[in-house]
């Protein structure tokens, strides 16, 4: 039995009791106060869902996981058909963290004017090269990049058909502002694929690039 607990509850009970006695509003108000606090006692139980005399063990909460960074496995580089992407030797160095496979991928856009498998002999020439310069880009870095090229008509569409061929887990795009770069934005969202897109943009004429993840 707790002795302390008893002590009080004999001494707060007789100054009660004595309250009650010899003065005649603490009779009112104090019975007043007793009962509303009781009441409020009995209330707020019933509404925690806590029972009225019982005891509560507060149960300690676990810590949450710690968030681990999962290494990329097929990393996707949309280029432009006439110049290498920008950010290629950032992308460089993450593959190679990562031991990921890189696909460099360029899509030639067929207006609908034509048929979508007419000759472009200059389009094509001019993307081949551009993908042989981003091969040899990997070269001096020591890794080992994979191109694609490809046509459709519309960019966007032709590169969530690729991810989705080439189980690729990351997207990287160079965010010019430009319809085309809205279009592929547009078109992932769309897909639900489990893909994170990467958007990388000049913040000034000569300024740093500034990227921007996202993942639909």
């Amino acid at each position: 039995i707790p002795l302390i607990a008893v002590f009080g509850l004999l001494g707060t009970g007789s100054v009660f009791a004595m309250v009650l006695i010899f003065h005649k509003y603490g009779r009112v108000f104090g019975t007043l106060w007793m009962a509303a606090g009781i009441t409020y006692y009995y209330v707020y139980r019933k509404k925690a869902r806590m029972p009225l005399m019982d005891r509560l063990s507060v149960t300690e909460i676990p810590e949450p996981p710690v968030p681990v960074d999962i290494p990329h496995t097929t990393l996707m580089v949309a280029t432009s058909p006439t110049t290498p992407s920008p950010v290629l030797p950032d992308i460089l160095k993450i593959a190679k963290t990562d031991g990921a496979r890189l696909l460099v991928v360029t899509v030639l856009e067929v207006p609908l004017s034509v048929p979508l498998a007419a000759p472009l002999p200059a389009e094509e020439q001019a993307a081949r090269q551009t993908l042989a310069l981003c091969q040899a880009i990997g070269v001096e870095r020591d890794v080992l990049v994979d191109t694609r090229l490809l046509r459709g008509r519309s960019a966007g569409e032709v590169l969530v058909r690729t991810l989705r061929r080439e189980k690729a887990d990351t997207l990287v795009i160079n965010d010019t502002g430009s319809a085309i770069a809205g279009a592929i934005e547009t078109a992932v969202g769309r897909s639900g694929l489990p893909v994170t897109l990467w958007k990388f943009r000049k913040m000034g004429p000569a300024g740093p690039l500034h990227e921007s993840p996202s993942r639909p």
